[in-house]
């Protein structure tokens, strides 16, 4: 019989990740997901098969990591997939008035001429500071509308920061945290890291690994009540069945 009794919900990429070091350690781990696979907003669909029949999924949201993510990168080495990481230079680029411009490099911005000189200059500073700024707690509290328009200028900021955010974000793009902003700068890399075949191989290899260690998965299983019991136990009804946590 195996340790304490831990209810992971969600088999995301940290919802999986949590359930293996927990099945590690000795806890007796069942994880309860709505969807039918693993991988949760991370998650790929096949698209077609190796000759080997090896399934090559694309994510149904995109996403990479940045070499930043050694957590990340050191998970998929441990688990045996560090062969499968492609590590390709993309070009970062804006279109403006029609025309395709270069973002990737110094160079490339002082020669933005849809940009005066001076605010070429001003974001290379700005982006510049974020970079090398260690810790977000300076932008707390700000939106990055408001920091990047004061601090980019607000034609810089209409011509390179805003399009972007509206882009990503819609209606909620002057809501973004200015934490987010600066993040998606410091720890960004020239070179973006992809998994052959895609991403949905580490997680069907997590969970595979929770599996190996007694774990229990509920896949296509959505919970509709979690209710803390007097003994301190916690109880999560899915799937017309009641499970019992010590957490």
């Amino acid at each position: 019989m195996r340790g304490t009794r831990t209810g992971v919900l969600g088999a995301g990429a940290l919802g999986l990740t949590l359930a293996y070091r927990l099945a590690q350690q000795g806890d007796s781990v069942t994880v309860i997901e709505r969807e039918p696979d693993a991988g949760g907003l991370a998650a790929g669909f096949v698209v077609s098969r190796q000759a080997d029949g090896t399934p090559v999924y694309l994510e149904k949201f995109y996403h990479h990591l940045f070499r930043a993510d050694r957590a990340a990168t050191a998970l998929i080495d441990e688990l045996g997939l560090g062969d499968r990481m492609v590590w390709p230079k993309p070009a970062s680029t804006i279109l403006r008035d029609g025309q395709i411009h270069a973002m990737d490099g110094a160079l490339p911005l002082l020669r933005l001429n849809v940009l005066p000189f001076h605010d070429r200059v001003r974001v290379g500073a700005v982006l510049a500071y974020l970079k090398l700024e260690k810790g977000y707690q300076r932008f707390e509290g700000y939106t990055a509308e408001e920091w990047l328009r004061r601090w980019m200028g607000p034609n810089a900021y209409g011509v390179i920061a805003e399009p972007l955010l509206k882009q990503k974000f819609g209606a909620y793009s002057d809501k973004i945290a200015m934490p987010w902003f600066w993040s998606r700068v410091h720890l960004r890399s020239t070179a973006l890291g992809y998994m052959q075949a895609g991403f949905q191989a580490l997680y069907e290899e997590l969970a595979h690994r929770v599996e190996s260690l007694e774990g229990r998965l509920r896949f296509a299983t959505a919970v509709t009540k979690i209710a803390g019991q007097g003994s301190g136990k916690i109880a999560v009804e899915a799937g017309g069945e009641t499970h019992t946590f010590d957490r």
